[in-house]
């Protein structure tokens, strides 16, 4: 079952917080102002944790660019229709050739349709093309898990927000004890839950869009897993197993992600 474990107001949630930390270090301005403390001497501004917020909030809206996927997704899908086409083509042997030896893909044709999309010489041939995928299946694996993982975008929102909140309530305790109250107290006080708001729903959103990615990966690494375990099946029946194991995990990541992805395509 591919249920996303991150719902679509979450993920805006996520992104809002970003946008937030974006400009969080003109918001504190704006704070002070309305206490009217901004051209006090001494006042100790959060700006080394609003700048490092800052700096993963714009790694973050170059990360939920879906463009930025589209290679890694169109060669998963390739390899995906490779081994649904190759499981078909297994499925159909009979079972004199399903004994047969692996070797016997050397005989097969590859699949009607474009050629692969990286491939630097020509393939004529299934067991050719087998290879070929599966070169391509780990490294984009990884890279998978280090460009959309999700913990310094977490990590930045629990080491900065806080360190906002803190310099605001400190300055709303002082200011509720002034006399006259400063004009813009309530202003200052809803800046202050503004940010409140944010820390909570980005932690919570980023807790499941991390533990969406994890799901992710652990499908696509056991589709890698099972991928390697094809070099060991030296019978054609055998081989049939172990695709068919690479399919569906290739099939269910893919599911998945192509719905992660459409989260920041909506955004």
């Amino acid at each position: 079952m591919n249920t996303l474990l991150i719902t679509q107001s979450q993920f805006n949630e996520i992104d809002d917080c970003m946008r937030y930390m974006e400009n969080a270090f003109a918001d504190v301005g704006r704070f002070t102002e309305a206490l009217g403390i901004h051209r006090q001497s001494g006042i100790v501004l959060p700006v080394a944790a609003t700048q490092a917020g800052a700096a993963q909030a714009r790694i973050w809206r170059s990360k939920i660019n879906p463009h930025l996927s589209i290679d890694i997704r169109a060669q998963l899908e390739e390899t995906a229709a490779f081994c649904n086409e190759m499981v078909r083509r297994l499925s159909a042997l009979s079972r004199a050739e399903k004994k047969g030896p692996v070797s016997d893909l050397s005989n097969v044709a590859v699949p009607p349709g474009p050629p692969p999309r990286y491939a630097t010489s020509p393939i004529t041939n299934c067991q050719q093309l087998l290879r070929y995928h599966q070169q391509w299946v780990w490294p984009w694996v990884e890279v998978l898990k280090t460009s959309q993982s999700g913990s310094d975008d977490r990590q930045a929102i629990h080491d900065s927000l806080p360190r906002v909140m803190d310099f605001m309530s400190s300055h709303l305790l002082v200011a509720t004890t002034r006399r006259p109250r400063p004009a813009g107290l309530r202003s200052a006080r809803k800046q202050h839950e503004t940010v409140g708001r944010h820390y909570t729903r980005g932690l919570g959103g980023t807790a499941n869009f991390l533990a969406q990615h994890r799901r992710i990966m652990a499908l696509l690494g056991q589709a890698s897993h099972h991928y390697s375990q094809l070099e060991k099946a030296q019978s054609m029946a055998r081989f049939e197993t172990e695709m068919t194991l690479v399919a569906n995990d290739l099939n269910r990541g893919l599911s998945v992600w192509q719905q992660f992805l459409a989260l920041g395509a909506r955004k």
